[in-house]
Order: C-alpha cells, then structure tokens, then sequence
C-alpha cells in the first residue's frame, strides 16, 4: 500500500523536474545573431566554448558597471557588432583598455564599431565596403581567405582567416576621407598604415573593396594586401581590431585559421569577458549567473541561505505517536 502511494508522488517528482529543466534551457539560450547564449549558426556560443577548452570561464557582461569587477591586466573582452554604445559603456571599454586589459573589436559595415574604436582612443577604423578576393576564396569570393600573417603572440598558431563578407581596416590619422565618407586608398589599393597600429593579418594581393557593389574587380578598385585583422597600444592595453563580426560565430568558428585566432587571442590571457551590453537577448538565467559571479553581497546572501537549507532539511523531525492527541 505504501508503495502504491509513492508511485504519484514520483511521477509528480520526474514531472517537475522535466519541466524545470526545459524552462531551465529556454531561459538559458537566446535567438539573437551574435548572441554569446546562442547556440544557432549566427550565434558566437562556440566563443564560449574556446574559452572554455583553455580552461578558462568566460563572464558575460551586459551593464558597463560590471567592468568595474573586472581586473583589466591578464583580461581580454570580446565586443561583436555592436550597437552604437551608450556614453556609459564608452567610458567603461576606455577605462578597462587604459588599465591595462585587451579590447577585440569585430565589426564591419555598422556605425558601432568604430564609434567603439574612436571612444576608446584606437586608430583602427573599419572601412565598410566588401572585401572580395577572386584568387583566394572560401566557397565564394566575398569570403576570402587572409594568410599573410604577421609574427605575433595573437597570431600563434593562425595560418589565416576566412572572412564572411568582411571588410578592411584602415588608420584614422593616416588616410584621407572623400566627400562620401569613404577612405581615399592609395595607388597600390590600400590605405598607409602608421608604426602604431600592426596589421596581424591581411588578405593577399588579389583582394580588393567593391566600391560600387557590383562583384568585380573595376579600375577604380586596385587589389591589395588589404588589413583585416590589427592590433594597437592604447594606454597601458591594447585594441584589437577584427573586420568580420562573423569570424567568431559557430558556423565560421571551424572555417580555415578562425579557431586558431580566436584561440590565440584567448590564450594569451587569464580571463575572458564577452561584452553584451545594449543586448536585448541576454537571457535571463544569464544575467543571474553574472550578478552571482560578479557581486559578493549576492554571493554571501545565497550561501547564507544554502546553509540555512541544509541545516533545515538535514535536522532530525519528531514523529507523532499514535494517540498522542488523546488527553
């Protein structure tokens, strides 16, 4: 009799768990392109995942107050595609950059990269047309594969990049803008870099920036070692600059050399910060694991409360005798 009571009562047990457990997963992953939650081709959870592989746990950061728990030296923070930043998410990637952390900043065609790039102090701008190599190429064109490598530490390992309708890079003191805002390239198709700003990868000679959109290489549109991938000082940190977004997201992380960048960039640091401030898909159980993470008055809370419940659940319980009630 007794064990026929049980059976609902584990039934209803397995019931709740099942569906914690999905609702445990719906709010832990996100649909939004470039989402670090996302575990979808458009999503950038495999950044997570190369962490990981090195042993190390990324924080996901969706205030710029939360930079102000993380030590900047030994730190690398990931910025992809991102909106145009608010004044408080600047002055925070400033602060962290001029302390001494390293700031990845992938971008290509939208406004938010290089407004990142100038708010921080960085030369790097992103020039916004297509970068297209008809010598070169994955699958297409307009992803070309970049294998002039520079000797570096970020580049360890890395025998290339494959873009995805990238762009290129060029420095903001050292080039000239015409009346559309574009930037005026020299004779050889590629704008003068200075000392100050190190291009770790650049497309091959054959590469070039569609200008006028239509797919092919015109007069007007010399080829060139195009940059695709820099790095600079900036205070006592180092920007990275990273002309496709898309580079670091699942369906072009296992492309030709993308693992190995994102691996190298990593590598060479001791904590990683993925930034998603402005998102509007951080999901939730997401932004409670980093409140968690992040604020100890919420650590000391929860454990106090843990211990509460442990001492409650494992304190011995007095049985009624039968006919205790009786007077």
């Amino acid at each position: 009799m007794t064990s026929r009571r049980r059976i609902p009562k584990l039934a209803f047990v397995l019931y709740v768990v099942v569906v914690a457990a999905s609702l445990g997963v719906a709010a832990g992953t996100s649909s939004i392109a470039f989402d670090a939650y996302n575990t979808e081709w458009d999503g950038s959870s495999s950044l997570r995942g190369v962490a990981s592989d090195s042993d190390i746990r990324a924080l996901t950061v969706t205030e710029p107050a939360q930079y102000d728990r993380v030590e900047p030296v030994g730190a690398v923070a990931f910025v992809g595609a991102p909106s145009d930043p608010s004044p408080e998410q600047l002055a925070a990637l400033r602060s962290f950059v001029r302390a001494g952390g390293t700031l990845v900043v992938a971008d290509d065609y939208g406004t938010g990269g290089n407004a990142v790039l100038e708010g921080v102090g960085a030369d790097a701008r992103f020039d916004g047309r297509v970068l297209r190599d008809e010598r070169l190429y994955y699958r297409d064109p307009a992803l070309p594969i970049a294998r002039n490598v520079t000797q570096h530490n970020f580049t360890t390992g890395v025998e290339g990049l494959t873009l995805n309708y990238g762009t290129a890079i060029y420095a903001d003191s050292a080039t000239t803008l015409d009346e559309n805002g574009t930037p005026v390239v020299a004779a050889n198709g590629t704008a003068a870099l200075p000392e100050s700003l190190t291009p770790l990868v650049r497309a091959s000679t054959f590469s070039y920036l569609d200008t006028n959109g239509d797919g092919e290489p015109d007069p007007r549109e010399p080829m060139a070692a195009h940059p695709v991938a820099t790095v600079e000082p900036v205070g006592n940190g180092r920007v990275v600059a990273v002309s496709d977004p898309s580079l670091f997201i699942n369906a072009m992380l296992d492309r030709p050399g993308n693992r190995a960048f994102a691996s190298a960039l990593v590598e060479q640091h001791d904590r990683v910060v993925i930034d998603q401030t402005g998102s509007t898909g951080t999901p939730a159980l997401a932004v409670v694991e980093q409140v968690v993470r992040t604020d100890q008055r919420v650590q000391v809370i929860l454990g106090v409360g843990v211990a509460l419940a442990i001492g409650f659940l494992a304190a011995p319980r007095r049985e009624r005798r039968p006919g205790s009630d009786r007077s």
